[in-house]
């Protein structure tokens, strides 16, 4: 077995993965006898499904019959199934499952673990040069967080309650990351509305965000990672919500009439 995962939304169910490539669902994992305990094969529905070493499953715990799927090895391994990650759904009438492909710019890189926050719907994966993430909807993997090193993660654990996403290294400790809040995300949202309802638009962006920069430094001792850590903190703090409004707002000025 190369992957276990079990989801909140019910008592029964669990995925299983093997090490060479089968995905298996059950539905009765709590029978009382383990003779008991049927699986149903979810591979072997889909020509997408790679017959490479499957490193984590993620279950959705709100619907038992989604899950992620990451994958290790190389494409090169299986030319004719490539991809590293897979959105997996059982139709639970008929027990039938559909994949899709999830890697999108990833790339041929083995994934070590994954996990999934139901919160925002994203998705983290690992691999030999450290965490990256999928935002819920998006089709461009990102780095998870600029206080993650580039290192390889064998492990990757969410703990919903306190918002904070755990990778275990191999050889450079555990490191935890604070996850996206939707609260902020929308009350950012919720004053650009506003804002555009009262103004008519957004013409100029100015951020009050604070960055932790450590110990004191003369501006040039300061360490390439509190740089960026700065920068990542100053550039991403509200353009995510203002830049759509403000990119439409030059737009229409753009294509205003000339006044003389």
């Amino acid at each position: 077995i190369s992957a276990i995962a079990r989801t909140t939304a019910d008592a029964g169910t669990m995925w299983i993965a093997t090490s060479m490539g089968r995905v298996l669902m059950t539905r009765n994992a709590n029978a009382a006898s383990a003779g008991a305990v049927s699986f149903t094969r979810l591979d072997d529905d889909s020509a997408l499904a790679p017959t490479r070493f499957p490193s984590g499953i993620a279950v959705d715990p709100t619907d038992p019959n989604h899950a992620w799927v990451s994958y290790a090895g190389y494409n090169a391994y299986t030319p004719s199934t490539p991809g590293h990650l897979f959105e997996v759904r059982v139709d639970p009438a008929t027990g039938s499952s559909t994949w899709a492909d999830r890697s999108y710019d990833l790339g041929d890189v083995p994934l070590r673990s994954m996990a999934y926050d139901p919160t925002l719907g994203d998705i983290y994966a690992a691999g030999d040069w450290g965490v990256l993430r999928l935002p819920g909807g998006a089709t461009a993997w990102m780095d998870a967080g600029t206080d993650l090193p580039p290192v390889a993660t064998y492990g990757l654990t969410i703990e919903p309650g306190q918002r904070l996403l755990y990778a275990a290294t191999h050889g450079r400790g555990v490191y935890s990351l604070v996850l996206p809040d939707a609260d902020l995300d929308q009350a950012a949202d919720a004053a650009v509305s506003a804002a555009v309802e009262t103004f008519g638009g957004l013409d100029s962006m100015i951020h009050n965000a604070l960055a932790p920069t450590g110990p004191p430094h003369p501006i040039e001792e300061v360490p390439e990672a509190t740089w960026r850590s700065m920068m990542g903190v100053s550039s991403r703090s509200c353009s995510s919500s203002i830049s759509p409004t403000m990119v439409s707002t030059i737009s229409s000025i753009e294509t205003r009439p000339s006044v003389p």
